[in-house]
């Protein structure tokens, strides 16, 4: 071989060497024990929630169901999700509420004590925030006991912010 004739080899090798090692297991998969779950978050008031970081960086946060457990009554719930697929950022049921802000829950009340007023444009509020849910079609797609339809969520703390969501507004007719 000439020393030209070389170079393609080489960089081929060292090519199929640098790839040989892209196959490893992703990140945790092969781990003896699992991670830890993170902790349950606290309930906060509204106040203390907003004032945890920068108000311009504020969203509500996803919760798991064991979060909204944690505040809600059972019954009917309805909840605001970002997509069709994601866990609520907002949920309700029986005249209260729950959001989640900076890794908090905050406790909300509302004047939707019935599943029908929850399932329509709903408020829910505790001092210094408030929450609004407006259901863009008039009639939800239903499945298995679950309505599903496209909604608009105004967000809204005493400090100034004011933002507008565009998601899903999912109800049960009992909590699962």
């Amino acid at each position: 071989m000439t020393k030209r004739s070389m170079i393609p080899f080489f960089l081929t090798a060292a090519s199929a060497a640098a790839l040989a090692g892209c196959g490893g297991p992703a990140p945790g998969e092969g781990m003896e024990n699992e991670m830890a779950p993170e902790p349950m978050p606290q309930i906060v008031s509204a106040d203390e929630a907003i004032h945890t970081a920068a108000i311009p960086a504020i969203d509500p946060e996803t919760m798991q169901t064991a979060e909204i457990d944690k505040v809600l009554p059972p019954g009917a719930r309805c909840g605001f999700a970002y997509t069709a697929t994601s866990q609520p950022v907002l949920s309700g049921s029986n005249g209260a509420g729950v959001v989640k802000i900076h890794g908090r829950l905050v406790e909300l009340r509302s004047d939707a004590t019935t599943a029908e007023a929850l399932a329509g444009p709903t408020t829910f509020q505790t001092e210094g925030m408030r929450l609004t849910v407006r259901p863009l079609e008039e009639k939800p797609r239903v499945q298995n006991g679950e309505s599903q339809q496209k909604a608009e969520m105004h967000f809204e703390i005493e400090d100034g912010l004011t933002v507008g969501y565009r998601g899903w507004y999912r109800c049960q007719s009992s909590a699962a």
